[in-house]
C-alpha cells in the first residue's frame, strides 16, 4: 500500500539536525484503511497456525539479523546513541 500525504514530519540527525527522512501524516481514511487491511491480513495469519507463523517469524528473524548492523546505524541517527548501544538495542529487541 502506498500512501500519498499532504503534511510530513521529519527525523533528524540531533547531533546536526540534518534531516534524515520524511514521514506522512496519514488523514483518517488512511488510517482505516490501514486498519482494515491489517485485520483482512490477521485471518489469514491466524490460519497459518502455529508451525506456519513460527515458519514466517524465524525467516523475519533472520532477515533482521542479517542486517543488525544496517539497524543499530539507523537507530544511532535517529536518537544520537553511540553505534555500540544502537547495536545492543537492535539485539535485543
Amino acid at each position: 500500500m502506498v500512501i500519498h500525504a499532504d503534511k510530513t514530519f521529519d527525523s533528524h540527525f540531533p547531533v546536526t539536525g540534518e534531516v534524515l527522512a520524511s514521514y506522512p501524516i496519514n488523514t483518517d481514511a488512511q488510517v482505516n484503511e490501514a486498519v482494515s487491511s491489517a485485520r483482512s491480513v490477521a485471518h489469514k495469519w491466524g490460519k497459518l497456525g502455529f508451525d506456519g507463523r513460527r515458519k514466517v517469524l524465524l525467516s523475519w528473524s533472520k532477515l533482521l539479523i542479517n542486517r543488525i548492523d544496517e539497524c543499530a546505524e539507523l537507530i544511532s541517527r535517529e536518537t544520537g546513541k553511540p553505534i555500540s548501544d544502537a547495536k545492543l538495542e537492535a539485539t535485543l529487541a
